[in-house]
């Protein structure tokens, strides 16, 4: 497919120091538990839930909507013909998937499907945008990300272990396996974040590799202090924020000049940028389909149906020479 010129010549590019912003709330979440554990007698251990998306208002803020806009980002004449082999025949594949496992006594099999799939597109996400982000390609780098993919990969496991321990054996404890190669995991991390440091001469290449060192330190720290909750606040806000980035570049690139995207098109009377149109509706549909689904179950299957397309169409739509990514540069 010919590109544009807003493609060529993207309007807004995206930042290398915008997508490290959200690696700052490692500090403040550790300061926060740090103080609760000392001057509190860990009274937020007591209150929180185990998981950040036990909370809505962060779901409708968050989580929900940048599945939603990648789900709109798709909705342009040009974008469905490209990407029609991709999806016609796994997105109903999926929907049946959700229908039929969904209710009833099997629904635990979706709930751990979805545990797995969150806990390998989180990390895939953040480690595989190494070689952008730092400006090198080496072996070590290479090293060093598949490292940190085991670790957070460690750590998930554990986390959906403690989920659900009422599926295991109560002679059978697998975190005795895996607490020790998340550290030593860790430890390996440490000694190759050091390495490929000093390869780094771009300044949001290092913050990047300190950021993601920093991450792996305080998720054992919230684990083994018993803080599962920010264990998954930092590593959403993290993937959130990065691909909201993404889609907010891309939807006002796209539909600089023309509105390509079907939506878009039919807020044209708005006048508001695409890059703000973007969050607004995303959080409102969200917003929506939450409070709706207590009323319509069927919109809960949709929405469960959007995370797993979401998941699919990401693993592949941010690669070159996919049309997505000719929309988005950084600087």
């Amino acid at each position: 497919m010919q590109l544009t010129s807003a493609a060529q010549d993207p309007q807004i590019q995206l930042s290398r120091n915008v997508l490290n912003l959200p690696y700052f709330l490692i500090p403040a979440t550790v300061a926060v538990v740090s103080a609760d554990i000392l001057f509190f007698n860990s009274h937020l251990r007591k209150v929180l839930p185990d998981s950040f998306n036990s909370v809505p208002t962060l779901r409708f803020f968050l989580s929900h909507p940048h599945i939603i806009g990648s789900t709109l980002s798709l909705l342009d004449r040009s974008y469905l013909s490209f990407y029609q082999k991709y999806l016609l025949f796994p997105v109903p594949i999926i929907f049946l998937f959700v229908i039929v496992i969904g209710p009833g006594q099997y629904a635990f099999i979706l709930a751990i499907l979805m545990e797995i799939t969150t806990a390998t597109h989180f990390t895939l996400q953040q480690f595989n945008m190494a070689n952008l982000l730092t400006g090198i390609t080496n072996a070590r780098l290479t090293l060093w990300r598949w490292n940190g993919i085991l670790l957070s990969l460690f750590i998930h496991a554990l986390l959906g272990l403690t989920k659900f321990r009422w599926l295991l054996d109560n002679y059978f404890h697998p975190q005795w396996l895996l607490e020790p190669l998340a550290i030593g995991s860790f430890i390996t991390f440490s000694v190759l974040t050091y390495r490929v440091f000093s390869d780094i001469r771009i300044k949001s290449g290092r913050t990047y590799t300190i950021g993601n060192l920093g991450m792996g330190a305080s998720v054992l720290f919230f684990y083994f202090s018993g803080y599962p909750f920010f264990i998954t606040f930092i590593t959403q806000c993290i993937h959130d924020f990065t691909a909201y980035a993404f889609y907010m570049t891309h939807d006002q690139n796209r539909n600089d000049k023309i509105r390509y995207n079907f939506f878009y098109k039919a807020l044209e009377v708005l006048p508001i940028k695409v890059f703000w149109l973007c969050p607004i509706f995303t959080i409102t549909i969200a917003y929506s389909m939450q409070s709706l689904s207590l009323k319509y179950s069927v919109l809960t299957s949709i929405a469960t149906t959007l995370v797993f397309i979401h998941y699919y169409t990401e693993s592949f739509i941010w690669r070159r020479p996919f049309l997505h990514r000719q929309y988005v540069r950084l600087k």
